[in-house]
């Protein structure tokens, strides 16, 4: 039993780049998926470390990479930065995701 459960009650879908077709060009695959949304504006680092403004998060199981981007309510996001979250004994959690 996880400290999500119960709480992941909406959906988003994910968006992940899955390679290129014949002319080059990015094809990405989307699967919905549970996770639980919230908006608010955080100030967070992003991959080269500078400072960025994320909007909303997203917590989920599912791991999520920073090249990704999610759908939620219409909304598309691209993915700031993730990070896999584990309890106090270590085990697995969850993933915060900021967008």
């Amino acid at each position: 039993m996880g400290i999500l459960d119960g709480y992941t009650n909406q959906t988003a879908t994910h968006h992940t780049n899955s390679g290129f077709n014949d002319d080059g060009e990015p094809q990405t695959t989307s699967e919905a998926f549970s996770c639980r949304y919230q908006e608010g504006a955080e100030l967070i680092l992003d991959d080269r470390g500078r400072q960025i403004v994320s909007s909303a998060q997203i917590f989920t199981e599912r791991p999520i990479d920073i090249n990704d981007e999610i759908t939620f309510e219409s909304k598309r996001f691209p993915v700031k930065q993730s990070s896999k979250l584990f309890d106090l004994d270590g085990s697995f959690s969850h993933y915060k995701v900021w967008l």
